[in-house]
Parts: C-alpha cells; sequence; structure tokens
C-alpha cells in the first residue's frame, strides 16, 4: 500500500507539470452500453432529420443523448426545456448506478467509414494552462494549451447554462500533439494485448466502432518521458526556428474548443467567488471543475486529416456577390464554373499555387462560380473571407449562417432558393502548428478534423461537483 501511495503522488506530481491529471472516469455498465454513445453537439447542426433518427433509435434507453444539447436547438425554445431535462437526467444515472468508475488514463483506438484505427489518449486537462483570449503585444493567446481558431465568447453562455448545474461531463474535446516520432500516443497501442479492455462497442449511424483500454502503471514511466520531450523549450525552438521570446505550444485545441472555454469560465467564476486566499487555496487543490476531460491525439496519426468548414448562408436578402464586390473592390473576380466537381478542383488547385489572391467556391441557384478574392493580410482564403460574411450578417443581408462538413451538402443547401453557400480549400494539417505559433489563431471554424460522423462520439464521463 506504500509502495502504491508512492507511485501514485509521484505519478500526480509528473502529470501536474504537463497540465494533466490521471482521471477518475465515469463509463456505463455492460448493460447499458448499446445505445449510450452519441455523436458530438455541434454536428449536423443543419440537418435535424439525423437528430430525430437518433432519438427513434434511443427511445428511453440510458443514453448521453438524454445529458447532452444539440447545436441544433441553442436559441431556440427547446433550448430553455431541454436544459433541466439533461441536468435530471444526470443526477438519474449516478443515482441509479448506471456508472462504473475507472481511475487513470484510457487508451482510445476510434474506427471510422474512412480510416480503420484513429489512436487518442483519455486524461484531465488542467484549465490553469489553457487561455483563450487573446492579449499581450502580440494580440494572440501564449498559454501552453492553446486554441487553433479564435474563440466566440458569444457562443459560451449558451453551453454554459448546461455546465451550471451539470454534475458530470462528457467530452467531445480533442487536443493535438506534434508528435512526428509518435512517443506518447502509439506506444499504448503496440501494448494493447495486454491491456483491460474497457468497452468495445459499435458507434449508431454507421459511424464506425469505438473500444477503450486502461492504461497500466507499466506505461507511466514511458508517458513521462515523452511529455518531457514534447513540452522541452529547446526543443520547441529548435523544431519551429523560432526564440525564446515565443510562448511555448504544447497542445492545440482540434476540435471542442468552445466547449473547453466553456469549462474555462465556469473554473473562473467559481475562483472569483472565494472570498479569501484560503477559500481559493482550497478549491484549487480539491475542486474537479478545474480539469476537463479530454482526448490527446497525435497530429501524425493516419486517422487524423483536416477538412474544410464550408459556409452556408441561409434567407439571402441583399444580392451577396454585388455586396463582396463592393467591399472587394476590382481585384475581386467572379468567373462561371462548368461544373461543381469542376469548381472545387480550381479552388484546391489554387491553395496550393500562393498567388496575389485566393480563391474560394460560390453556389446559389443560379449556379457554381469561383470567388478571386485580394489576398491582403490574410494567410487562408477563410480568413480573407470570413470578416466580411460576419459584417453581411451584422447588417441582416441573411438571416443566419452555418458552418458545414462535406461537398454535398453546400452543393444542395446552397442551390436551394434564397440560399447560398461557400465552398473553402482543405488546410495541411502539418502547416498548423506552425501557423499558430508564428502568426496566432487562425480564424474560427478553419478546418475539421474529419466529417460530421467520423466526430468523436459522447461516451466517457467525469465529476465536475465535489463528490
Amino acid at each position: 500500500r506504500v509502495l502504491f501511495d508512492t507511485f501514485s503522488t509521484r505519478m500526480a506530481s509528473f502529470l501536474e507539470r504537463f497540465h494533466l491529471k490521471c482521471p477518475k472516469i465515469l463509463l456505463p455498465k455492460p448493460e447499458f452500453q448499446a445505445k449510450w454513445a452519441v455523436v458530438a453537439c455541434d454536428q449536423y447542426t443543419s440537418e435535424p432529420e439525423y437528430w430525430n433518427a437518433v432519438a427513434r433509435e434511443v427511445g428511453e434507453s440510458p443514453s448521453m443523448l438524454h445529458m447532452v444539447l444539440p447545436e441544433l436547438y441553442l436559441d431556440k425554445p427547446e433550448e430553455h426545456a431541454m436544459i433541466p431535462k439533461i441536468h435530471e437526467s444526470m443526477r438519474k444515472y449516478l443515482r441509479e448506478g448506471v456508472f462504473d468508475e475507472v481511475d487513470g488514463m484510457v487508451y482510445i483506438e476510434r474506427k471510422t467509414r474512412v480510416h480503420p484505427c484513429r489512436r487518442g489518449l483519455m486524461v484531465a486537462m488542467d484549465l490553469e494552462g489553457y487561455e483563450y483570449m487573446r492579449s499581450g503585444p502580440r494580440n494572440s493567446v501564449s498559454s501552453p494549451i492553446r486554441p487553433t481558431e479564435g474563440t466566440i465568447v458569444a457562443r459560451i453562455p449558451p453551453r454554459l447554462r448546461v455546465r451550471l448545474e451539470a454534475p458530470i461531463e462528457s467530452p467531445h474535446i480533442m487536443v493535438l500533439i506534434d508528435d512526428p516520432k509518435r512517443m506518447l500516443i502509439e506506444p499504448l497501442g503496440a501494448q494493447k494485448a495486454s491491456m483491460e479492455k474497457l468497452y468495445d462497442v459499435e458507434l449508431m449511424q454507421n459511424s464506425g466502432h469505438l473500444t477503450g483500454y486502461r492504461v497500466p502503471a507499466s506505461a507511466y514511466s514511458a508517458i513521462e518521458a515523452a511529455l518531457t520531450q514534447l513540452s522541452d523549450p529547446a526543443a520547441f525552438q529548435a523544431k519551429y526556428h523560432v526564440g525564446a521570446e515565443v510562448p511555448l505550444l504544447t497542445y492545440a485545441i482540434g476540435d471542442g474548443n468552445h466547449s473547453l472555454a466553456t469549462a474555462k469560465k465556469r473554473w473562473t467564476d467559481l475562483k472569483e467567488a472565494c472570498h479569501t486566499p484560503e477559500e481559493l487555496a482550497h478549491l484549487m487543490a480539491t475542486h474537479p471543475a478545474r480539469y476537463a476531460l479530454v482526448e490527446i491525439c497525435n497530429l501524425y496519426d493516419e486517422g487524423i486529416e483536416f477538412e474544410p468548414i464550408h459556409r452556408v448562408l441561409f434567407e439571402v436578402s441583399t444580392p451577396i456577390l454585388a455586396d463582396m464586390q463592393a467591399h472587394y473592390g476590382p481585384e475581386m473576380t467572379i468567373t462561371p464554373a462548368a461544373s461543381f466537381e469542376a469548381m472545387i478542383h480550381e479552388v484546391n488547385a489554387s491553395a496550393l499555387q500562393h498567388g496575389p489572391h485566393h480563391a474560394v467556391g460560390f453556389c446559389d441557384a443560379e449556379g457554381v462560380k469561383v470567388l478571386r478574392l485580394p489576398r491582403g493580410d490574410a494567410h487562408l482564403p477563410v480568413g480573407a473571407l470570413q470578416a466580411h460574411l460576419d459584417a453581411f450578417i451584422a447588417k441582416k443581408g441573411a438571416k443566419n449562417i452555418d458552418y458545414v462538413h462535406g461537398d454535398e451538402v453546400i452543393k444542395t443547401l446552397g442551390s436551394q432558393p434564397h440560399n447560398c453557400s461557400f465552398y473553402l480549400p482543405p488546410m495541411s494539417k502539418h502547416d498548423l502548428f506552425p501557423t499558430v505559433i508564428q502568426n496566432g489563431v487562425l480564424p474560427r471554424k478553419t478546418f475539421s478534423m474529419g466529417h460530421a460522423d467520423e466526430k468523436r462520439f459522447y461516451y466517457e464521463c467525469r465529476a465536475i461537483l465535489p463528490m
């Protein structure tokens, strides 16, 4: 027992250096696993038929569906009725013994229709090492845990309404590490035959398979060595050709940044409510909301691909191309495309040329076009486009905007009367860390890690209120 306590103390100490902690993970008992897992709430936001199909499949069975708020319902009448039901489902599942508790990190393998395996490591991440607000002379984020895209502060309050009284959390947050030597996660996969298998489930709506293994104590020394190398300032400076004044970036948020920002806001509010230094110290040392459950993935994993996130505008009331021409001036050109496929080919080819213009695709009821926008200071096509779309929505040129995955979705939605859509080219995942380090966070909704059905499914949970 003494040896175990000594090991646990040392393990907690080394993880703390890297802004991590071994979580106490809540998993559904075997009899509740069949309908438990549900895709991330920020998917299929313009496709209610998907969520209706999930609801029919789940019924009244214990499921993550009853503990999440699909963003399809944000700022709609359904939201206010759903949040109390979400909290009650959480309390009910805790009260009725739906969960088993697992103490420690979990190695995860996810199979999708595109890739046979995407590997991850489930840990608790210290929110003290994460910031999402830009600051300083570079107007950027400098924390070691960093968003890769701009955080929309207005998106936090509705998520906070869910988290405020939630006794548990379940993550769709995927955190990326830049590990070309494959030191941290891949060695765990090589050992999985000797690990305890915790769950092994098919995912609904033909979304693949999910398997989780308990990480054994024997693997922690190698994890410590890998994290030490990934967090070494000298290695960071040599790798990215930067000076000592550039802040270390160890973890880049790939998916779920607004969920992590919501957790951070809740943690900040809890700290600010403390009245004495002693109360704050106790909170810092004991409260589970200091941490957020996340999945760490290696950028170099073959199962991770970056897909562009396209834009769809609904109920457009102002001629948008004329508005864009007035905004960008004579440097903007509009060229009809022979087909939707030809437009995609031309836009993607242009993205590789780094010329004086950024090319984006455009689709409406009248057809398909290629728009060439002056590059200006924008490093990516999305940067050249998004500022204008924000202004267009703000002046009521369209009713609303959605961010979608998949070529067919923007073709179908964009070609409907009074709608339009914009196609954006993909970004190379190998450009992510250098771009964020050198230029700061990217414009929001720049990339997606795979299509909607490849996104993280909610499965693992963790208590975020003192028990």
